[in-house]
């Protein structure tokens, strides 16, 4: 009867023992599936090669992407703090900051040198593109604004007709309706005009001729709500697509291809062939102040009123 009483006992501990263990890999597995919280960043950007730059974070939880036309719809949301991330050209986020409109800070260039001249005539010569006519965009803009260091550092004699934008001279270059000798371009335009159009021309890298004046020419540039307390980590998911893009740029094209009608349309060939002519990069603000100090002297006095943003300008 002892024996028997013994046996029951070291039963009845194995028994609680087992059911203690099993309760307690239950309370390690719920507390690991409980759902962790994250949050959505909103991004607004526009469309066209910055888009080259997020493109594979498109369908990427973390965040909400705005994509719209013009630089209206920029300077309003720069203004209003209504989102997390805003890509937009430097002059505008830098004039907004100046005037006390907006107090978005500049975290980072991305886009830079993307500003080409295209023509049916030679360009091996800088020579060549003396007393031209060249068709060009953006008054005050990034590119416009290299087009008319050019003209000046080497005495061209340009003569500057406007249009509204990029895909506008890309349009008339393409249709050969205009008596100019010289255009001003960008990409992907200038590859999908080679590509799919079938275009015959040449083509003069404008920041190949810059170097001395400018390391980089800043173009568009992402800024952060300094009130999203946007993360480094946050950051670097956009920093590390970047260096995807640039190392992978076939793989690239074959990922973000059927994510936005942008892309779609320009098609894997020409995606994969235009990411290296686009300059996408990821210069930090803060440590490339004095690059981007230059080009703001150059935006003097039209667009900065003489004025240069100081270092609380830059996302630290």
């Amino acid at each position: 009867m002892k024996v028997l009483k013994k046996l029951l006992f070291c039963l009845l501990a194995v028994l609680s023992l087992a059911l203690f263990a099993c309760k307690e890999k239950t309370n390690v597995e719920t507390e690991s599936n409980e759902p962790v919280e994250t949050r959505t960043l909103k991004v607004l950007l526009p469309s066209g090669t910055p888009l080259f730059a997020i493109g594979n974070l498109l369908d990427d939880p973390s965040f909400e992407f705005e994509i719209v036309n013009g630089q209206d719809p920029l300077s309003s949301a720069l203004m209003s703090g209504e989102y997390d991330i805003i890509i937009a050209p430097i002059n505008l986020g830098a004039k907004l900051y100046l005037a006390g409109k907006s107090s978005y800070l500049l975290e980072s260039v991305i886009t830079t040198n993307n500003t080409y001249i295209m023509s049916y005539e030679d360009l091996s010569s800088i020579e060549n593109l003396k007393n031209k006519t060249i068709l060009s965009f953006g008054t005050n803009s990034a590119p416009w604004i290299a087009a008319q260091l050019l003209n000046e550092k080497y005495e061209l004699n340009l003569t500057f007709e406007e249009q509204s934008s990029a895909s506008d001279v890309a349009t008339i270059f393409a249709s050969k309706t205009s008596d100019a000798e010289l255009y001003l371009g960008a990409e992907p335009n200038i590859t999908t005009l080679q590509l799919k159009r079938k275009l015959e021309f040449n083509v003069l890298d404008v920041s190949s001729y810059l170097k001395e004046e400018l390391p980089f020419i800043c173009q568009a540039c992402l800024f952060v709500n300094p009130n999203s307390n946007v993360t480094k980590e946050e950051l670097k998911k956009i920093e590390d697509n970047i260096k995807f893009m640039n190392e992978n740029p076939a793989d690239y094209s074959k990922s973000v291809v059927s994510k936005n009608d942008f892309f779609a349309n320009l098609g894997e060939e020409v995606i994969t062939v235009a990411i290296p002519k686009c300059n996408i990069s990821y210069y930090k603000g803060i440590d490339n102040m004095e690059t981007i100090n230059r080009f703001f002297d150059l935006l003097n006095p039209n667009v900065l009123n003489g004025k240069i943003p100081d270092e609380n300008f830059y996302n630290k």
